[in-house]
């Protein structure tokens, strides 16, 4: 799976947005409960954010995606390429509560956000040239 996301990530011109259940975490902050966070357990998906130059979506809602009940994590991730910003202005996940399943659904929700309008200055120096 790594290798065909960076195969992609290397090869796309376009703004480009990857939602996954990427069954890693990034830090040890991004699990609670029994089990100890070892080095293996984050390589995977921060060696993909670093060779992929990958950003992750501002999130909002629940810190942990997943939970079998006495083990929290943060699985599912929305990451971005640059040009996705360039596109898309202020974009936002937000994890909602679980419902039937141990995962929790996300909802990307696109924002305007307006541009300031350009001003024209005019010096009174130009006006000597």
């Amino acid at each position: 799976m790594w290798e065909a996301l960076q195969q992609i990530s290397h090869t796309t011109n376009e703004a480009w947005c990857i939602l996954a259940d990427f069954n890693t975490i990034l830090s040890k902050e991004n699990r609670y409960g029994s089990n100890t966070v070892e080095r293996h357990d984050i390589r995977e998906l921060n060696s993909f954010m670093t060779n992929c130059e990958e950003l992750e979506m501002p999130s909002n809602g629940a810190s942990f995606t997943w939970t079998n009940k006495t083990l929290w994590s943060r699985l599912d991730r929305a990451f971005t390429n640059s040009l996705w910003h360039e596109v898309f202005d202020c974009t936002l996940v937000s994890t909602l509560p679980p419902g039937l399943s141990d995962q929790s659904p996300f909802l990307i929700q696109f924002h305007d956000t307006p541009k300031p309008p350009l001003c024209f200055q005019y010096c009174d120096m130009w006006s000597s040239h």
